[in-house]
């Protein structure tokens, strides 16, 4: 961001006031930890969404299990149910993460290149004050000042959008995982029997021999 967008007009008194600058300053630093909080959020549930993802692997490398019952039917609705709250979770997620930018405060180098602009303007002659020193700090505070108002506005808007994904992500998440919890039930089922037969069928085969 521009050093001289930021800046806002003189007759704003409340600029002059120190407690102003330390309002915003502090709403700018919370919003800045809060979007931290919310890649945090965000690792948690992509930590969640691969194991279920683990999970769905080995059900659908397992598939052959199943016949044509009426269980098998459930278990492939119940499954098809999972797989689209997974999408839905990782949707808002994406939407979550992408397309907000950020600001953020200006690096010492660009603040100096201002400060030295504005110490070079109250040097010139025709401006004629006595005190051009308490001009040239009080126009740099209405410029951080009005930097931390901008960029906390920007901020918190962003972070407001984004907790609204997360939020969608989460009930998603959850639903996915009550449903693989009910999924697994016929599954394991279907499974438990299919290796039992396996087992039988390879200890016959044994004593044929």
């Amino acid at each position: 961001m521009d050093l001289a967008s930021a800046k806002i007009s003189k007759g704003d008194n409340k600029l002059q006031s120190s407690d102003f600058i330390e309002f915003w300053k502090e709403r700018y630093l919370f919003e800045i930890e809060y979007q931290n909080k919310l890649y945090e959020k965000i690792g948690i549930h992509l930590a969640i969404i691969t194991m279920i993802i683990g999970a769905l692997g080995f059900m659908l490398s397992n598939l052959h299990v199943f016949d044509s019952g009426k269980i098998s039917c459930v278990f492939f609705a119940l499954l098809a149910i999972t797989i689209l709250s997974l999408v839905i979770c990782i949707y808002y997620l994406v939407r979550s993460i992408i397309k907000y930018e950020y600001a953020h405060l200006p690096n010492s180098s660009e603040i100096n290149e201002y400060l030295i602009k504005l110490d070079e303007y109250y040097k010139n002659p025709a401006i004629k004050t006595k005190d051009k020193n308490k001009l040239l700090i009080n126009d740099l505070n209405e410029i951080i000042a009005g930097y931390y108002v901008q960029a906390s506005s920007q901020n918190m808007d962003n972070n407001v959008k984004r907790s609204a994904k997360i939020y969608n992500a989460t009930r998603a998440l959850i639903t996915t995982l009550i449903m693989l919890s009910i999924t697994l039930a016929p599954f394991f089922y279907k499974y438990s029997i299919y290796k039992k037969n396996e087992a039988k069928e390879i200890t016959k085969n044994i004593s044929m021999r």
